[in-house]
């Protein structure tokens, strides 16, 4: 069995964006990881994360304390079975 991923994300002082996950193989253990550089941060700015091992991309943009997922133009998704990204 294996577990969903854990996802990561971080911006740098100089404004380098990176996204990362962790997923664990239950039966064995075994880790697959990776992480990645998805852009330079700007506000309202989309970045493209696209995990390479995984093969999973989505598009995303954030806030100071949010982190939104949205289309290519960058309106906000709002996804099955999650809170929407507009309520508090």
């Amino acid at each position: 069995m294996v577990r969903a991923p854990s996802l990561l994300s971080g911006c740098e002082k100089n404004g380098d964006v990176f996204f990362g996950y962790v997923q664990v193989n239950q039966a064995n253990q075994e880790e697959t990881k990776e992480e990645i550089n998805a852009g330079k941060y700007a506000p309202n700015k989309v970045l493209k994360v696209q995990f390479k091992k995984y093969k999973e991309t989505f598009l995303v943009k954030f806030d100071k304390n949010k982190i939104f997922m949205t289309d290519e133009k960058g309106n906000v998704l709002n996804l099955e079975g999650c809170c929407s990204a507009r309520k508090a």
